[in-house]
């Protein structure tokens, strides 16, 4: 849907998925990404979020949504026009954000909080 409305209004972005991970236990944990090759996308809000450069995929961690959001306020903003909320980036974060976003990764598959 998000991707059908930005493509009638002429914009040319990347709509991100909302995905849901099991855990052992039951419990489930949600995610969206946040990859280097994209430079225009609506993600949705989701328990995490991934930090992803596919041309280095070692280089891939995972950080609370509260965290990026605080942490990368300026480059990850929401965008008012989608219910439920959508959340715009354009591009990579800055190197100095980028370690303070690393220093909070988690992993969601075993550190539910």
């Amino acid at each position: 849907m998000v991707q059908e409305l930005s493509t009638k209004a002429g914009e040319d972005v990347y709509a991100g998925s909302y995905q849901l991970v099991k855990r052992p236990d039951g419990s489930v944990w949600s995610w969206s990404a946040w990859v280097r090759q994209v430079t225009n996308a609506l993600i949705p809000e989701t328990d995490y979020v991934i930090v992803s450069d596919d041309e280095d995929t070692t280089s891939r961690f995972t950080v609370r949504w509260s965290d990026a959001v605080a942490i990368a306020a300026t480059d990850l903003t929401q965008d008012a026009g989608y219910d439920p909320p959508r959340w715009r980036y354009h591009g990579w974060p800055t190197e100095m954000t980028l370690t303070e976003l690393r220093r909070k990764a988690v992993d969601p598959s075993t550190n539910p909080n």
